[in-house]
């Protein structure tokens, strides 16, 4: 399943070791609702991706600028959605679930946020792998692993499912990245150029969010005082 599966894997288990069985269930629902729009798009992409910059990989420039646009476009997509499904899960989740999952809103609000980040994840490995740097593509899913187990172990036993998906979205915000920066460094890319793939899109997502967080706020206000203005025509 590659080292990124074995990181994958290890958060369940160790989470269900340190925390138990009602937080692994906590996390692996809020997990499976907070990466759909990401895992359809990115994996897909991803797909189709690797041919095409394998057929370019005596011209680096070349595939480092389709690299670029291509991952652009992609958080273009993923950040503002990412960001929203943060932000209204918790009305959501109230609406449509039963109150045994209402734990879970924080934790698919971190984990959401968290696709902000990782979609950049399979575009930069399917560039690596069609440029051929085995060695730079495994060297970076196992120092992954290292830094992710020992967080995972940390969060699992300070926060649960949300300590767990916390150190989760700390690890792939600082992984990405750099992976990201790996991949175009050949075509002549700069860590700055890395970051700014991810600075765009956040930059224009942000507004977007902070403008659904203040409706979502302003009618949970609204709701609360009718229902208090209902309570005293009745008495």
């Amino acid at each position: 399943i590659g080292v990124t599966g074995v990181q994958t894997c290890a958060l369940p288990i160790l989470l269900g070791y340190v925390s138990g069985d009602e937080q692994t269930g906590i996390f692996g629902f809020a997990f499976m609702l907070a990466t759909q729009a990401n895992g359809i798009i990115s994996v897909q992409l991803s797909t189709v991706l690797q041919p095409i910059f394998g057929r370019l990989q005596h011209d680096r420039a070349r595939q480092t600028a389709g690299f670029v646009r291509a991952v652009r476009v992609l958080g273009a997509a993923i950040v503002p959605v990412s960001l929203v499904q943060a932000v209204m899960g918790g009305p959501l989740f109230r609406i449509a679930l039963p109150e045994k999952w209402l734990p879970a809103i924080p934790v698919f609000a971190v984990l959401s946020v968290m696709q902000g980040f990782y979609f950049g994840n399979n575009p930069t490995m399917s560039l690596l792998k069609a440029q051929r740097r085995f060695r730079l593509y495994f060297t970076w899913q196992f120092l992954q692993l290292v830094a992710a187990v020992p967080a995972y172990w940390y969060g699992a036993s300070r926060g649960g499912a949300l300590g767990v998906a916390i150190a989760s979205m700390s690890v792939w915000a600082t992984g990405v990245p750099i992976a990201v920066w790996m991949g175009i460094r050949p075509g002549g890319g700069t860590l700055a150029d890395a970051l700014l793939i991810f600075a765009r899109p956040w930059a224009s997502a942000l507004p977007v969010a902070a403008a659904a967080w203040f409706l979502t706020g302003w009618l949970a206000q609204f709701g609360r005082s009718e229902e208090h203005t209902s309570e005293l025509q009745s008495r």
